[in-house]
């Protein structure tokens, strides 16, 4: 059966502890209508309690887990057969600083008429450093020069990082892997993230995690389904 915590590589964000906006958003997730444990799926269309997307397809041999953390958020895991690779839906319970969601909303705003996929250069991915995650890919090597072996490495690898437009939408698409402090890939990772919340200052990611490439390429057909089955609020 899948395990009904978050993807490990938000652990370390539960010592943030509770927050009033987490109790919030954990009220608005009390109905018991959204389920809470693992499921399996008869239908391909998947309702998300929280965040700017409304639902995504999914393949109805997966299963779904429901859980919500006051210092991650709200996530949603589809669950492959296999119990490898998953996708995901995390609306995070911390808001960004001002300025990163301003920098968000004028690079994404800059590019919102997009008709193919659009490279991020370097300075704009250290931009967006609080939207990828100050601790997580927003520690990468465009953003932390220090070299493996070191602890002080980054967390995440970036191997491609895009503008794409997802139904009228433009988000940031991120590709890479989580590394160990000897440079060695731990966990592969390709994802979006979109502004969420009234005023843009939150992170919604819709993605795909695995623990090593060839299951993550296996799995990336049904990731892209999902992507064109995005319908937003």
């Amino acid at each position: 059966m899948p395990n009904d915590q978050p993807p490990k590589f938000y652990d370390f964000i539960a010592q943030l502890g509770e927050t009033k906006q987490a109790q919030v958003a954990y009220e608005k997730m009390a109905d018991d209508s959204i389920p809470r444990g693992p499921m399996s799926l008869n239908a391909g269309k998947q309702d998300l309690p929280s965040g700017p997307i409304k639902s995504i397809d999914i393949p109805n041999n997966w299963t779904r887990t429901d859980h919500f953390d006051g210092g991650v958020g709200a996530t949603v895991t589809f669950k492959a057969p296999g119990d490898k690779a998953s996708i995901n839906s995390l609306e995070r319970t911390r808001p960004i600083s001002d300025h990163a969601a301003q920098e968000f909303k004028k690079l994404l705003d800059g590019n919102d008429k997009l008709t193919s996929p659009k490279m991020l250069l370097p300075a704009q991915l250290r931009s967006l450093t609080e939207v990828l995650g100050s601790g997580q890919m927003g520690d990468n090597q465009y953003t932390n020069p220090e070299k493996y072996p070191s602890p002080n490495a980054p967390l995440f690898k970036l191997t491609n990082a895009q503008f794409l437009n997802v139904n009228g939408k433009t988000v940031v698409e991120v590709e890479g892997s989580y590394m160990d402090e000897k440079g060695k890939p731990t966990e592969f990772y390709r994802g979006i993230f979109a502004p969420s919340g009234k005023n843009g200052d939150r992170v919604n990611e819709l993605f795909l995690a695995a623990p090593d490439q060839k299951e993550l390429l296996s799995q990336e057909s049904n990731y892209r389904k999902a992507l064109k089955s995005v319908k937003w609020h």
